[in-house]
């Protein structure tokens, strides 16, 4: 993510928007104060997707860590045999929600962070031009606090909030995973081969659909290959 500050906010304008975060309580008597309210709408509308999206994220957050928490409690067994969609889409959400807000937090990590300094110049140009705080300030502001170490943020959610439970779901899987890293089977079944047909581990329904994936991608490259040997014929 890329922030153009400049001109619209002079270094001791900036400087004091990221020390008196949140509260932003900018007043005139800073320098640069007059150029910075001149900026007016120039201000809201460099930052204000940005903001836009620390709003949806901070939303996002709450309810996806509602579900997983929902999804610990209720799944009594995670096992892939036994419900595969609902085990699979509780992983595939808890990684989502990993990669999203370490992503983000990496934008918002440290007190001088620009996520931190964008989302701060919004608010305060919110406050002069249209005389309030923009919506979902305060669970913004919260949120951006939470997320200045994005990676002690994650691991308090997912083992206090969620009670998030992978390794439970990936026990009854440890045969196959343990076959899938033998080299000496990767070499013999031809794991890695788009032409050669994908290995089936029994009992397995996250195998049978990596098998069906490769499957699919084998026929296109075969069709690709005859589809370009008849283009060369003609």
């Amino acid at each position: 993510v890329e922030f153009a500050f400049a001109p619209l906010l002079p270094d001791k304008v900036a400087r004091k928007l990221v020390e008196r975060f949140p509260e932003g309580a900018l007043r005139e008597g800073v320098v640069g104060f007059d150029s910075f309210a001149r900026s007016g709408e120039a201000v809201l509308g460099a930052f204000g997707d940005w903001y836009s999206l620390l709003v949806h994220a901070a939303e996002w957050r709450e309810l996806s860590l509602q579900l997983l928490a929902s999804l610990s409690r209720e799944l009594g067994a995670l096992n892939f045999e036994l419900s595969p969609l609902a085990v699979g889409g509780y992983l595939e959400l808890a990684c989502q929600h990993a990669r999203l807000f370490l992503l983000l937090g990496s934008v918002l990590a440290g007190p001088d962070s620009k996520g931190r300094l964008a989302a701060a110049a919004y608010c305060r140009m919110h406050q002069l031009v249209r005389l309030s705080e923009p919506p979902g300030w305060l669970d913004v502001s919260r949120f951006i606090v939470e997320f200045e170490r994005p990676l002690s943020r994650l691991q308090a959610d997912f083992t206090s909030r969620v009670r998030l439970r992978v390794a439970d779901a990936l026990v009854p899987l440890s045969p196959q995973l343990a076959a899938a890293s033998d080299p000496a089977y990767l070499r013999s079944e031809a794991v890695l081969s788009p032409l050669c047909p994908p290995p089936k581990l029994p009992g397995s329904a996250a195998a049978a659909a990596a098998a069906a994936v490769a499957t699919s991608t084998r026929s296109g490259l075969v069709a690709q290959q005859k589809a370009a040997a008849a283009a060369r014929a003609g």
